[in-house]
């Protein structure tokens, strides 16, 4: 089993910080670089890593910062354009690319033009800076949910307020651009109403309780590690001629670069807009809405997948004390049990996103073959949730006044075969699993039709687009070695 070096991976790596519900991501322009290194140097002490995992002895943190940049983030802080070469292509191109755009499926409304922030014509992002807290310890045990997520939103905002002065005010390094909040709901259910991040990769090496569940390579995730492929995957380095202090290891043992990307990642930030009251709508005209929406998504809005229980939800499951939830939600493959798609369609989105055991005709090829595409999600809802359920009347309901949605993160250490390839191949491609004019039902930019597999006709849908883009990049994650050379790198 390999070894993790957890001290020096940033901590949003290996926990999605379940306990800490509420968040700020704030979106800053460096305007003075050797600011930003005294900035640095004054956040480095207070940047979660992933070691509190793994000690019965270290409590959770009440609070976490991670911190993460863009490419022209990374190139203000002087490397030398050697080293800069190193980082992956997709990184330095970013997001907004025009030829990447047209691979996301980013175009139309969802174009880079229409984004509040991370377009080439905006303000220029340089770095992300993720806050994150929970209700202040010793309140009283009789404070009612909402007491405790005002004193929850409470500390963010002092946190964040001082992070903000730190680097507009005190040390004038630069402007905020944007400010996202986001929040973790207790039930862990997104605005459509579906329990998420369900099914997320278990990291070999990981600090978690990992007995009995499908371990993916760590180097998928984190650089410095073997993939799936039993490689170590590209990383972002440097000459040792600059790293006086050694603070960075060599890249091999006989060479005289060093790794600036061990311990480290790349993640994915895109801001996601959920149009509820037309999805809701949708559903609505269908005689059974909870099963048809389903169909949709892959599973009943408890997290039950239809694979299991292809019925009726069974929201009673998690009551009981003695249910894995995680393990028995993600404990399934498909051709076993669903080879035709009529418990869970073939276009269902958890279908595309992760198709376990369901591509082409060799079902443990096709695990192998998934395990090289998967990616870390993280991130949060923003907005208010609209109450109600499928059969309310939303005849007079503006959703544009009540702006809600996913700020959707990933970690991935392969920006190209993680993250894009989902994006492209599997969940905007309309020839996906044997398709020819289908793309993913959910979170498509635009309107498509969906095969519902029946007997003894099936059933064809045409869906409206759900979600929508409304702005994005790509950062990259680095480790805390990394981050204290950045601080005191010097050309």
């Amino acid at each position: 089993m390999v070894k993790l070096e957890t001290q020096d991976i940033q901590g949003i790596i290996l926990s999605g910080y379940n306990h800490l519900p509420f968040s700020k991501y704030l979106l800053l322009h460096i305007t003075n670089p050797k600011k930003a290194q005294e900035w640095l140097k004054q956040l480095l002490p207070q940047i979660t890593n992933s070691d509190w995992g793994i000690k019965p002895n270290i409590q959770k943190p009440s609070q976490a910062i991670n911190i993460a940049f863009t490419y022209t983030g990374i190139k203000k802080l002087g490397l030398p354009p050697e080293s800069l070469r190193t980082f992956s292509n997709e990184f330095f191109e970013g997001m907004a690319e025009d030829n990447r755009s047209r691979q996301l499926g980013d175009e139309k409304k969802n174009s880079p033009t229409n984004w509040e922030f991370g377009s080439p014509d905006k303000k220029e992002i340089d770095v992300l800076l993720i806050l994150q807290a929970q209700s202040p310890l010793g309140e009283s045990p009789q404070s009612s949910q909402e007491e405790l997520e005002r004193l929850g939103k409470e500390e963010l905002n002092k946190l964040c307020h001082h992070h903000r002065e730190l680097f507009v005010s005190t040390l004038v390094v630069g402007e905020v651009v944007k400010e996202e909040e986001g929040y973790l709901p207790s039930d862990f259910k997104e605005h459509f109403g579906f329990h998420d991040s369900i099914s997320q990769p278990e990291i070999e090496g990981s600090p978690k309780d990992t007995k009995g569940k499908q371990l993916i390579k760590a180097g998928e995730f984190i650089l410095g590690y073997l993939n799936e492929d039993g490689n170590l995957p590209p990383t972002p380095n440097i000459s040792a001629k600059y790293d006086i202090a050694n603070t960075l290891k060599p890249l091999n043992k006989n060479s005289d670069v060093k790794d600036l990307g061990r311990n480290g990642s790349y993640l994915v930030f895109r801001k996601l807009s959920q149009d509820v009251v037309k999805f809701r709508q949708y559903f609505s005209q269908f005689s059974n809405p909870e099963l048809m929406a389903a169909k949709v998504v892959g599973r009943w809005q408890s997290g039950v997948p239809l694979t299991l229980s292809p019925d009726k939800d069974h929201p009673d499951l998690l009551e009981r004390k003695d249910f894995d939830f995680n393990h028995i939600m993600n404990n399934f493959n498909y051709m076993e049990t669903d080879p035709h798609g009529y418990r869970c369609p073939f276009g269902a989105h958890i279908r595309r996103v992760n198709p376990r055991d369901s591509l082409g005709v060799d079902p443990q090829q096709s695990i192998e073959s998934v395990n090289r595409h998967r990616i870390l999600r993280r991130g949060a809802l923003y907005g208010e949730r609209l109450p109600g359920g499928f059969l309310d009347d939303y005849s007079n309901c503006r959703e544009a006044d009540s702006k809600r949605g996913l700020l959707f993160l990933c970690i991935n250490s392969n920006i190209r075969q993680q993250f894009e390839f989902i994006q492209q191949t599997w969940i905007n491609n309309p020839k996906f699993n044997g398709f020819y004019d289908e793309i993913d039902p959910l979170v498509s930019p635009k309107s498509t039709s969906m095969t519902i597999p029946k007997e003894p006709v099936r059933e064809r849908l045409t869906i409206p687009e759900f979600v929508s883009v409304k702005g994005g990049g790509y950062f990259f994650l680095p480790s805390i070695s990394a981050l204290k050379f950045l601080a005191y790198y010097q050309q």
